[in-house]
């Protein structure tokens, strides 16, 4: 499914609309060039959660970053692999362990760790934003 996603209040609506399929324990892989809104849905994510929103930061530097329970008792953890170019830097992230939790887990630049996401039992839904030809931004679901 395609959806369209012209403005932050747009993003803001489709957060919501996800979190609130949401139970804890699913994987959300996020894909799309820098600057086509990961982060910011995350942020919405964690929102629509009733997770603080000022605990949201892009984590990039510290690749992994984990929101605690909001008003709707699910933990979020929140992944970025954009700086790992190889299976075996996810080596010592803790990744096993966080896929054995009960936390929503959020990956952004998932490609690294596709063998990994195969063999979990979690329930992936993935996530490709990007632009259409008119430039609005947009994401497709799977």
């Amino acid at each position: 499914m395609l959806v369209p996603l012209p403005s932050l209040r747009a993003t803001r609506s489709l957060a919501k609309s996800l979190a609130a399929e949401l139970t804890g324990g699913e994987l959300l892989l996020l894909s799309g060039e820098l600057g086509s809104g990961k982060t910011t849905f995350v942020g919405h994510l964690v929102e629509a959660l009733g997770i603080e929103p000022g605990w949201v930061s892009s984590p990039s530097f510290t690749l992994v970053q984990r929101y605690p329970p909001g008003r709707r008792c699910i933990a979020l953890t929140h992944v970025d692999l954009y700086r790992l170019k190889s299976q075996r830097e996810l080596e010592g992230l803790g990744l096993e362990e966080i896929l054995d939790s009960q936390d929503l887990v959020a990956v952004e630049w998932p490609s690294v760790g596709e063998a990994l996401w195969a063999e979990c039992a979690r329930p992936v839904r993935r996530l490709e934003f990007g632009w259409d030809e008119l430039g609005v931004r947009q994401v497709s679901l799977e």
